[in-house]
């Protein structure tokens, strides 16, 4: 469960804002025309309306700007729905046996490369190129990186790999754990080597978009001394990043993944005034954070008043919070938390009803 919170946390974080891939709404046979007139090749995205990763892709990867940026200067971008129009006679033809399936062809119908299944977006990015760009292929990538080679392009290729494969593995989650370590040590190693002109270079945001999740990372720090050094598409795109770790930190906090003391909670909430990331749904999570889990009584009172004005990603760490750190309490207790949670329920989307029904089952047993 916390594998998938992060996985999905991770996500948001990383989101950009700006320039998104362009699919286009023209047939098979256009996008054929359109690639050979524009020198380009033409990106199928066989998905259908009831795909999970298909809606991943379409709402987190696609939009982000470096992806945007790729994808639109290599191809001619179409969705294909499996299901309808000429998307059955399409999937056949190109034996589409999963969803999505993203197909690769020149404008004369050869395909070039494939990949199946959704991807975070630098790993996504990697895996695009692997698969058409034949000096990226992963023994390549990987002996580059094992001959000393610590180029920006390769580093990021190098990780997004590595990623690629973890998030591909079935494994514990200590296994899993300890392997994303090592890729975000990787990053971090490479991060450390570069001064302070080169943190500011497009060419290094990767570390920004992908492998900076926490508040405390170096990269982070230098975020937090350095944000209006960044100018244009950088800028808007380093202040998403800002807004969404802060938004994310105070999630771990209420989820009690991150000690809440006293001392780191004025930290934050100093640091959201310093960026001007003081929000109304921050600070009302700093208003939370600041009383005490042990004061149950206390705790749910400002909860009770706080709580409408968080975002649905920190209610969601809220009532994991709740439902962990009171879980463990009598049972007089455990029954004022089960009673605040389930008042929640009515305001809350899908996603947070899921999670709070799996919290519920650590407080009221099978009882709900």
């Amino acid at each position: 469960m916390k594998k998938t919170i992060l996985s999905m946390l991770a996500l948001i974080i990383c989101m950009g804002a700006a320039a998104q891939t362009n699919f286009r709404h023209i047939s098979y046979k256009e996008a054929l025309a359109a690639a050979k007139a524009e020198g380009k090749n033409v990106f199928i995205d066989f998905m259908t309306s009831w795909c999970g990763p298909c809606k991943m892709m379409a709402n987190n990867v696609f939009p982000q700007k470096n992806v945007g940026d790729f994808m639109n200067k290599n191809f001619v971008c179409i969705k294909i729905d499996a299901e309808k129009g000429e998307g059955p006679d399409l999937a056949k033809k190109y034996e589409v046996e999963a969803y999505p399936t993203m197909v690769m062809i020149d404008p004369n119908e050869k395909e070039i490369g494939r990949t199946v299944g959704g991807r975070q977006a630098d790993a996504f990015i990697a895996e695009v190129e692997r698969v058409t760009n034949p000096e990226k292929t992963p023994d390549k990538i990987k002996a580059r990186y094992a001959a000393g080679e610590r180029s920006a392009e390769l580093v990021k290729d190098y990780a997004a790999l590595l990623t690629d494969e973890l998030t591909q593995s079935r494994l514990t989650q200590d296994e899993y754990k300890q392997k994303h370590t090592e890729i975000q040590k990787i990053v971090q190693d490479y991060y450390s080597g570069l001064n302070d002109a080169d943190r500011l270079k497009d060419e290094n945001m990767f570390v920004y978009r992908q492998y900076t999740s926490s508040t405390e990372l170096p990269a982070a720090e230098f975020l937090k001394a350095n944000h209006n050094r960044f100018k244009g598409d950088q800028k808007t795109e380093i202040d998403s990043i800002m807004r969404n770790l802060y938004e994310a930190q105070s999630y771990f906090f209420l989820a009690g993944d991150d000690k809440c003391t006293t001392e780191k909670v004025q930290k934050y909430k100093k640091e959201l005034k310093q960026l001007g990331l003081d929000s109304k749904s921050n600070l009302a999570a700093t208003d939370i954070m600041s009383v005490p889990t042990d004061n149950a009584d206390k705790y749910f009172e400002a909860c009770r008043k706080y709580a409408g004005n968080l975002t649905e990603m920190q209610r969601t760490g809220l009532v994991s919070g709740i439902c962990k750190i009171y879980g463990e309490k009598d049972d007089a207790t455990k029954q004022k938390a089960s009673k605040f949670v389930r008042s929640m329920l009515p305001e809350m989307s899908l996603g947070e009803m899921y999670s709070a029904f799996m919290g519920l089952m650590n407080l009221e047993g099978n009882k709900h």
